[in-house]
Order: C-alpha cells, then structure tokens, then sequence
C-alpha cells in the first residue's frame, strides 16, 4: 500500500506457482529448461545431467523411473508422480495453450460455422478462430485445462497415505523355514512387522532364520551397490540388515530384521537361500555375545579378522614409522577391501578371483619405496617388493622375518602359477605343496587367510613393542 518493494516467491500473491520454468540468458550461456524445485524435492528426484532427465529409483537402489524428460524444447513428465504432488499440495494444475498456423487452403473455401470453435468441458475450455492476411489463412487456438488436485488420501506416498504402503501387505506373502516337526514338516513363518510379536510365543522378532552363505554372493558381486561387513549388510543408504556371518556354516538373520529392513525383492532372494535350521541350532558366539548379552565381540570368521587387522597393522605402522606398511588402492581398486572374503561356492572363479585380491591387497599394496629406503646399499637392482620387505625386517632386527616372508611368497606363488598365467603342473604343485590339492575354494582361502593373518599379527605385535 505504502509503495515499498515486497519480496513474492513466484512473482505474485496469488498463489500460483510455475511448473516448467524456461531459464535465458544474456550471455552466450545456452537456454534451457527446469522443473519446478518443490516437485524434484518432493519426489527425491536424482538429475542425470548425461541423458537430461529426473529420475526415480526402485526399492533396490536402482534407479528405473524416467520421471521427468528433457527433449527437443519439450517436458515430458509421468503422470503419476505429477498426480502425488498434486493430492499432496492441494494444488490444481493449469496448463495453458496457444498456437499459431499457417494454413495452404484459402479462407472462402472453409465453412463460415468453423471460422470459430469454442469448447468448455470438465476440466478443459479451448477456442479456434480462423482470419486471412489476404494471401494466407491464419488460425489461432487458445486453451487451457485445469486438473483439480485428488483427495489427499490418493497421495500413495508417507505419511498422507499409509494404505498404499504395501510392503507390509507384500512381507506377509513371503514365508521363512524356521523349523521342523518332529514329523519333518517344514514350519514358516511370514516376514511381516505386523504379525511378529515381542513374547516368546511364536513368530517373535527374535526367531532366527538361517540361509546358505550363497545368499551373500550377489551382494560380494556388487561392491559399488552393497558391502558386507562384520555383522551386516549395507545397500548405499536404502537399507541395513543386521546379519550373524559369523557362524561357521550359515548366514543367520532375525526374522523381526527381515521384516523390517528388507524391500519385497530383497526377501525373495533371501527366500531362495532360506534353509531348515542346521542342528545344533543357534548363533555363534559372536553373535550371541552382541545381540544378547550387549557386550563387545570381535568377529572369528577369518576374512572379516584379516580386515580388523589389516588396518590395525596399518594404523600401528604409520604410528611408529610415518608411513604406512600397505598403500592405499587406487579408486579402480578401492572396492577390493570390502569385497574380500571366503568364496561362498566352489566356483573356480571366484577362488581365482579372491587369490588375486588378497596378492592385491598384501603384496601389490607393499609401500616399497618407503621399504627400500632404509636398506638400499643392501638392496640388488630391480630386487621385488617381496624382497625389499625381507631386507627390511632384518634390518629392523625383526625375529619372525623368515614366517612373514614365506607366507607372502606363498600367496604371490598362486596368484602367478594360479590366476596370472594358465594353469599347469606348478599350480597343481604348489597347492600339493601346502596340502590344498583337490581342497574346495573355501578351504584353500581360509587357509590362505588364516596364515595372512597369523604374519599380519606377528607384525603388529612387534611394532606395539617397539
């Protein structure tokens, strides 16, 4: 009233907000278009700047919904998710029209009743009118249509409408073996919050279900979606699932986690994997220790101790040294450390695959300019990161230096007669030579863990002493 400068979000006080916003420039910055930043937000839209859209991603992270589209000066959005926002906001949308043509067929050859059209519908009124420049007949439409918004019941997302939240609906269709009769008949119980109680009576939270370790080969095959770590899974920020892999022959769950944490398609693989308890039933120690009795455990399982210690030995070794014994992967390689683990099938892939990561991680990672440093008089041309390591220790007057370096030699030798070239009698020896011959993948990795992990600790022993 007074005359002075009122700041409106949209322009104006009316309450209309725009919906595609095209940005110019005065510049030669190139135009383009946006969509309204509320509806993005709302809808936790990602932007993918390569293919010019907005995407949506499915209860696996996986991003599978072209919500919005960039193309050609046009907007191309799914109705759907317009629809949500719109029941959620109470807003109505409007959408205006106008166009102009130049038409080939003279105007005193269309019928006068069609040099004007106006139709009013129910959520839509449009106008044609047809006119001449004297050598061109001119056509002009205006329109618009006004969608009323749906009740906020019809929102289909949290917390305006809980009914459309069908994964508890879903769950109670997914049924786990958590037992057997006496008669050998398979009990079941659904993965579903609603029906596990918090007694003793069945199905409880605490009910454990118990699944072959092939369960967790899709999650080790995808590092850059999912980790396994001591004691869960993690899928980016979507889900965690507290898991025991700390049992010596299974993978064990709660069902009350299962119901929880896990998307519809999550438990379907887990219900492929899904098994009659083992006898006797129960969680490891570990486990038990944690999630019982609340107290700190450290894992057993040997490829989750080799990553505890691997980054303890790191850590002690920079402490005393000012560097570290194992440099860090490059970013090609950083998802090794996490993926590193005892093959779950028997797959000559996979045991391949984890000789190497292991060599990766000890023998490749050697920090040996660092290593050489102390011991170059001593050191012959071109001598192997192995080698630097061994003059190393011995010159810091270690005692266990013969067992450390066997046990690198060991695993380098595999990696080169086993996984770097085709294999033949050195690869069929070398595992003889260690009792391995004719061994499942599992043994022959845990083996090879297992001695890791006895050098590593040897190694961390003697620098805390120093």
């Amino acid at each position: 009233e007074n005359g002075d400068p009122v700041y409106h979000p949209f322009g104006n006080d009316e309450g209309i907000r725009p919906f595609v916003i095209s940005r110019y420039f005065q510049s030669h910055w190139d135009s383009y278009m946006e969509i309204c930043e509320e509806f993005r937000l709302f809808h936790n839209l990602a932007e993918d700047k390569a293919k010019t859209r907005l995407v949506d991603f499915d209860e696996a992270g996986k991003p599978t919904i072209d919500v919005v589209k960039f193309e050609d000066g046009r907007v191309i959005v799914y109705w759907p998710y317009l629809r949500r926002f719109l029941a959620a906001t109470q807003l109505y949308f409007a959408l205006f029209v106008q166009s102009f043509r130049r038409l080939s067929i003279p105007i005193n050859q269309i019928p006068e009743d069609k040099h004007r059209i106006d139709r009013i519908e129910e959520w839509m009124r449009y106008a044609v009118a047809l006119d001449s420049d004297g050598e061109q007949t001119l056509s002009v439409l205006f329109g618009k249509v006004i969608v009323p918004p749906p009740p906020v019941e019809e929102c289909g997302i949290w917390p305006f409408d809980e009914s459309e939240n069908t994964q508890r609906e879903e769950n109670r269709d997914v049924l786990f073996i958590v037992g057997e009769t006496p008669e050998g008949k398979k009990i079941r119980y659904p993965a579903n919050p609603d029906l596990i109680s918090d007694g003793p009576d069945p199905p409880f939270f605490l009910t454990p279900v118990y699944f072959t370790k092939a369960v967790l080969q899709k999650y080790y095959d995808n590092p850059q979606k999912y980790t396994v770590e001591d004691g869960l899974i993690r899928c980016k920020n979507l889900w965690v699932l507290p898991i025991d892999n700390n049992h010596p022959t299974h993978v064990v769950v709660f069902l009350g986690d299962l119901a929880e944490k896990l998307p519809y398609a999550e438990l379907l693989h887990w219900k492929e994997h899904n098994v009659p308890p083992p006898s006797p039933k129960g969680l490891s120690e570990t486990a038990f220790r944690r999630s019982i009795l609340a107290e700190f455990e450290d894992p057993v399982r040997p490829d989750l101790v080799f990553r505890n210690l691997y980054l303890r030995l790191n850590q002690v070794w920079q402490q005393q040294y000012g560097w570290p014994l194992f440099r860090d992967l490059p970013p090609e390689d950083q998802h090794i450390f996490d993926a590193f683990h005892i093959p779950v099938s028997d797959s000559p892939s996979e045991l391949e695959q984890q000789i190497l990561w292991l060599s990766k991680l000890l023998v490749d990672s050697l920090n040996d300019t660092e290593i050489a440093k102390p011991v170059q008089d001593e050191l012959e041309e071109n001598k192997k990161s192995i080698r630097k390591f061994e003059r190393f220790l011995k010159h810091e007057g270690f005692s266990d230096t013969e067992t450390v370096i066997k046990v690198f030699h060991m695993i380098q030798t595999l990696r080169s007669v086993g996984v770097a070239h085709r294999k033949g009698k050195n690869y069929r020896k070398t595992l003889r030579r260690y009792d391995l011959l004719n061994k499942s993948s599992e043994t022959i990795m845990q083996f090879l863990i297992e001695r890791a992990i006895h050098a590593m600790r040897l190694l961390t022993l003697w620098v805390e002493s120093k």
